[in-house]
């Protein structure tokens, strides 16, 4: 009696994608070809940059709406500072000293008077986000003693964009700063 090894299924052929793996990836190609979007921010639409708050997550904001001074662990205050943009140059997330990183500075205003501490500025590449890229959790410090100081006033939040195909964008909310109830 001869006995033969047990073939392996597709033993001595090409190995080949599964269905599952080639509907899988015709399924991503059509969504991101009908999305229009690419995981770089660009789609056929201008340049666009909205202005949010959010530690975590993108919250957007429209004027009117309240904004919290968050007391920071080294006991200055700041808002958080979040964005979202398309069609700009992204530049790169993992690399901090790609020259295509766009720049985004975020600004707070009383009045005429600047009150953010002027360095809330960041050369950095963005990460894709819903819509675009994003920017998520800055901190914008505040240039104040105590957030009793701003509670209840109204501020203008700005921020603003240039990516290194000289693209620049501002976006900015009119909002009510409050003091974090978790402050202590």
């Amino acid at each position: 009696m001869h006995l033969e090894p047990a073939r392996q299924p597709g033993a001595g052929r090409p190995s080949r994608p599964s269905r599952l793996a080639r509907a899988t990836a015709l399924c991503c190609l059509l969504l991101s070809t009908a999305c229009g979007e690419s995981a770089s921010g660009l789609d056929a639409g201008p340049p666009s940059l909205e202005l949010g708050t959010g530690s975590a997550s993108f919250e957007p904001l429209v004027d009117g709406d309240t904004i919290l001074i968050v007391r920071g662990p080294q006991g200055g205050f700041h808002f958080y500072g979040s964005m979202r943009a398309s069609n700009i140059n992204p530049g790169d997330p993992n690399d901090l000293s790609d020259p295509n990183n766009p720049q985004t500075s975020f600004e707070v205003f009383v009045g005429d008077l600047r009150v953010d501490a002027m360095a809330s500025s960041y050369k950095q590449g963005l990460r894709p986000g819903v819509g675009g890229v994003e920017m998520i959790g800055r901190t914008v410090i505040l240039d104040i003693q105590d957030d009793a100081e701003l509670a209840g006033t109204e501020v203008l939040f700005r921020v603003s964009l240039s990516d290194a195909e000289g693209v620049m964008l501002s976006d900015e909310r009119t909002l009510t700063a409050q003091a974090d109830p978790n402050n202590p």
